[in-house]
């Protein structure tokens, strides 16, 4: 097919997972053709990435589910758009989320200059049993589905703590890149770490719970001493 025609074409990019689901990133890709007809295949690649609304939002909303979504000002800015609609998913994690607790969100500056968004869930009233600091999935965030859960643990006595992965969720970074893991895990135990420091009455039970790809990291943080876990669970979904 080299002495086929050169076209130029949008492509899917297979680069990662995208926080946004309705948008596919596109690259510009070169395809060689000899005598084939290219318009179906130009009409397929049109439809693939045509932009999908989301029935039931504005259309403003709409607009800014389309941004692209690689680096973290614009995941902010979507987040922040769409944070009431998510509090009022028809999931039970939502609908059925307990009272009686607070949340702090913040971001903070670590010690590789990266900017990570962390957030906690404390009781209101009562006393603290121990914490419980959460690692996310590759691809996911500690603002969705886990927001449900958190609220379950804070309900029941505990403090829960848990981080966006630079690169992911509200954190700094290109989405879904991981440069070098043994950083990434620096960070994880940089940030828990001034959590165990910070939480008053630190002699409390500590948990560790990580989800899907971040069970990845229960070898190497059990490996530290650092942190010194009471007990650790792993889910991998």
């Amino acid at each position: 097919m080299s002495s086929g025609r050169i076209i130029h074409g949008s492509l899917a990019s297979l680069g990662g997972i995208r926080e946004n689901p309705l948008q596919i990133k596109c690259t510009r890709a070169r395809i060689a053709v000899g005598r084939v007809n290219i318009r179906p295949m130009i009409s397929a690649v049109h439809r693939i990435h045509g932009p999908k609304l989301i029935e039931g939002v504005s259309e403003e909303l709409n607009k800014i589910a389309q941004e692209n979504m690689d680096y973290a000002p614009a995941r902010r800015q979507v987040r922040e758009a769409f944070v009431q609609i998510q509090q009022n998913l028809d999931h039970c994690l939502f609908k059925m989320a307990p009272l009686g607790v607070k949340t702090k969100e913040s971001y903070e500056t670590n010690s590789r200059g990266l900017e990570i968004f962390t957030k906690n869930w404390l009781p209101e009233a009562l006393p603290l049993k121990g914490i419980v600091c959460f690692c996310h999935g590759y691809g996911d965030t500690c603002t969705f589905f886990f927001e449900g859960i958190a609220r379950k643990f804070a309900a029941s006595g505990y403090g829960v703590f848990s981080m966006d992965y630079p690169g992911f969720g509200l954190s700094e970074g290109l989405h879904g890149y991981i440069p070098s893991f043994e950083e990434l895990i620096d960070d994880v135990i940089e940030h828990f770490s001034k959590v165990r420091v910070g939480v008053q009455g630190s002699s409390k039970l500590h948990f560790w719970t990580v989800h899907g790809w971040g069970s990845g990291f229960e070898g190497s943080l059990e490996a530290t001493s650092c942190m010194g876990w009471d007990y650790s669970c792993c889910s991998y979904v």
